[in-house]
């Protein structure tokens, strides 16, 4: 999984107990295609869990309640539903997350590192050692005399 503009975490104060919020999160570029937004946090049974304490232990699980779109991420969630951390319907909202993509992605402002094909790496191994035993036997030419 990665992460190509990291991770989000926000508390929503003040609510109405249950209530649902929409949260946009803008990021500097497009998001890459494919991109899917995770949550790492407990979930009410069944969403990226089969048992009761699987689900309550923190996981990785991809959120129904998020809409991507260019460079924007929009959240709708319920105030102790999925998407709400403590899962207590208290009038706050805790969450944690962010868009990512199965695979690898590019890290914005990424930069490739060029490679040599390994035909390429085995001439220069070639010419390094053709170098080496010219260097060898000049220093035992020199020697001897």
């Amino acid at each position: 999984m990665s992460f190509p503009h990291g991770l989000f975490d926000f508390v929503l104060e003040g609510g109405t107990p249950g209530s649902a919020a929409e949260v946009h999160v803008t990021y500097p570029a497009t998001l890459p295609s494919g991109a899917v937004y995770w949550k790492y946090g407990p979930t009410p049974s069944g969403l990226g869990c089969s048992s009761a304490s699987e689900c309550a232990a923190p996981h990785w699980y991809a959120f129904p309640g998020a809409n991507i779109v260019g460079n924007t991420v929009r959240l709708t969630i319920v105030d102790g539903g999925p998407g709400d951390d403590d899962l207590s319907a208290n009038g706050v909202i805790i969450d944690a997350g962010g868009p990512g993509v199965v695979g690898t992605v590019d890290a914005p402002g990424a930069v490739a590192v060029p490679t040599l094909s390994q035909w390429a790496l085995f001439i220069m191994m070639l010419a390094l050692a053709f170098s080496a035993v010219r260097v060898l036997r000049g220093r035992r030419s020199t020697e001897r005399s």
